[in-house]
């Protein structure tokens, strides 16, 4: 064990020091604490305004249901959280090759790699409900215990999300290695992602949660709910087992430390040749966008998170019922810019070539873009094509552009603050939570003030959010190329 802590530390160290290389100056440390606190400010903000009602009327009516719905919240945004962390890293990161090279079991390599990853989602986690609840917490005096205890249960019961999911993805890692498939991780990464929205769908009823919430059902995605209940003193209300509750915790803990014994296979990545019948531009501003569509397009991880999307839209669509395809084609076209968040970590091993044949930083950073605009346009088209989902209006096609540019957009500007990179993991963890709490404020920001314009306000103000959206693209393209 004090090998597996050993390596946790490194680990820490390591994230600490690629930390610091991004923010290298007194100016930048100053700025980055300034926006992350604004950016706190005006979450907290928007989550009190979004709760703040809902949060009254659940506490004064049912604070058993309030319980259970926000613990369910937890664990499915632990779950993408796990996902989304796997198919951004890599399983052989630079120190997991140097480790195999001193005496470590794969268990304590395991372990020192299993704490570091599950500090950070239950830390992103704890951090996100806080912004979102725990205004409407301390304004609405929900009382310092069940306060302070509601959120140490939303704590365990990530935890055990996480270990089950551990479990889950190590198993079916060996199983799969041993059965010697290919794209064993893209495999698993699937059959997790089943795993979880068959049980989530089978066994998750609103409904039935709403009319028997006093007869618990030990449901795992909120397994833990009644613990602030009881720690509180306000599970008279509630048949459950509290002995119980611990008994199936401690199971899943045990089953995630077991499932770190086994050893994780080494693979080597399948190569692919996508868009290969596509030439090369003369232009460099041409060859630059083509070259970025081929990367990203034959990026292992690309492909994953790709077929991971499709699996998610296309099971939403059958589970409820949509009546129309806008829902589901926005929605694909929010999540086809994914393929932007790593684009500039993994560009840097061109940044030679680049300065060898003197392209600017500004037409990097715009064939960058235009390159991974059309990659997601083009996903959205094989998309439309496959499931024969359409857009029900020209509206509603413009939305979906919109939205795909505007995603795509986001998602590059969070790379290029936070690059992300196979050799850099715990920069996923970083862009993730920049992420999250640059959309709340957007989010409420964009509710507040959008929703009552007139059709003309809202296209001024949607092309001056297009041209304020390019020139950060530039502006930090230009500081990043130029740095890096």
């Amino acid at each position: 064990m004090k090998k597996s802590l050993t390596i946790s530390k490194l680990i820490l160290t390591l994230w600490r020091k690629e930390l610091l290389k991004t923010l290298d100056t007194r100016t930048k440390q100053l700025s980055a604490l300034l926006i992350s606190l604004s950016l706190l400010i005006l979450g907290s903000i928007a989550g009190y305004t979004f709760t703040r009602m809902y949060f009254h009327t659940m506490m004064k009516d049912s604070t058993l249901v309030f319980t259970i719905g926000n613990f369910l919240n937890a664990s499915i945004f632990t779950c993408l959280l796990f996902i989304i962390f796997k198919v951004l890293t890599s399983d052989r990161d630079q120190l997991s090759v140097k480790l195999s090279w001193f005496p470590v079991t794969p268990f304590e390599k395991n372990v020192g790699y299993f704490l570091p990853f599950t500090l950070q989602i239950l830390g992103i986690n704890l951090l996100i409900f806080s912004i979102i609840l725990l205004p409407a917490f301390l304004l609405e005096e929900a009382g310092f215990t069940f306060t302070l205890s509601f959120f140490l249960g939303l704590i365990l019961q990530s935890l055990f999300i996480v270990s089950l999911l551990e479990f889950i993805y190590n198993l079916s890692n060996a199983i799969l290695a041993f059965s010697n498939l290919p794209y064993g991780k893209l495999l698993t990464l699937i059959l997790l992602f089943v795993s979880i929205l068959f049980y989530g769908l089978e066994t998750i009823s609103i409904e039935d949660v709403l009319a028997n919430a006093s007869d618990f059902d030990y449901n795992l995605f909120y397994l833990l709910s009644p613990l602030p209940l009881w720690l509180s003193g306000k599970l008279s209300s509630m048949n459950v087992n509290v002995f119980l509750l611990f008994g199936i915790g401690l199971g899943g803990l045990f089953l995630s430390f077991a499932a770190l014994f086994l050893t994780q296979p080494s693979r080597t990545k399948k190569s692919s040749t996508l868009f290969r019948n596509i030439p090369m531009p003369t232009s460099q501003w041409g060859a630059v966008l083509v070259k970025e569509i081929k990367t990203q397009a034959r990026d292992e991880e690309n492909l994953l998170s790709l077929l991971l999307i499709i699996i998610l839209t296309f099971l939403a669509k059958l589970h409820f019922h949509f009546s129309g395809n806008n829902m589901i084609l926005m929605g694909f076209a929010g999540l086809s810019g994914f393929v932007a968040l790593n684009s500039f970590g993994n560009d840097l091993k061109f940044a030679p070539l680049y300065r060898t044949y003197l392209i600017g930083a500004k037409s990097i950073s715009l064939a960058k873009f235009g390159g991974l605009s059309l990659l997601a346009f083009i996903q959205v088209i094989l998309y439309s094509g496959i499931t024969l989902f359409l857009p029900d209006t020209l509206s509603s096609l413009v939305y979906i552009l919109l939205i795909l540019l505007n995603s795509t957009a986001i998602l590059y500007v969070t790379g290029l603050t936070i690059p992300v990179h196979k050799k850099n993991t715990q920069a996923a963890f970083l862009a993730i939570f920049f992420l999250i709490i640059l959309l709340i404020p957007i989010t409420y920001i964009l509710q507040s003030t959008v929703t009552d314009l007139t059709l003309l306000p809202k296209i001024m103000l949607t092309l001056g959010g297009e041209l304020l959206i390019c020139l950060i693209i530039l502006t930090l393209g230009e500081w990043r190329f130029g740095h890096d």
